[in-house]
């Protein structure tokens, strides 16, 4: 079996991608910190052009890093479901906020219909 099989079969599990998704976005992120690092030492923001590059890679690596933190957080919740003590409060916080997001969209439904 070559590693390129044995990769496919690691990523046929759902969590494995998002581990691996996990591990690219924030590689990207510090490709990006670094390459952001560069411009800044050359003092290439005098210049107008490089500078808006500058600013798109400096929120690109934000949205990256934000989104990881996102992956890594789902990660870790379900990592933690697993525990005997902490996995049931997860599911009734998880019931909880069902619960609210149900009873705020009728609340808003009900808002705006009286708005007209």
């Amino acid at each position: 079996m070559g590693i390129r099989q044995t990769f496919i079969t690691y990523l046929d599990e759902t969590w494995n991608k998002l581990d691996c998704l996990c591990i690219f976005m924030y590689t990207a992120s510090i490709l990006l910190e670094s390459y952001n690092t560069k411009f800044t030492l050359n003092a290439a923001r005098l210049i107008s052009f490089f500078h808006k590059i500058r600013i798109i890679i400096f929120f690109l690596n934000r949205a990256f890093l934000a989104f990881d933190v996102v992956l890594c957080f789902i990660r870790l919740l379900v990592l933690l479901m697993i525990d005997r003590t902490v996995g049931p409060m997860l599911l009734m916080i998880q019931a909880m906020v069902r619960l609210a997001e149900n009873s705020y969209s009728d609340f808003t439904m009900f808002f705006f219909s009286s708005m007209i």
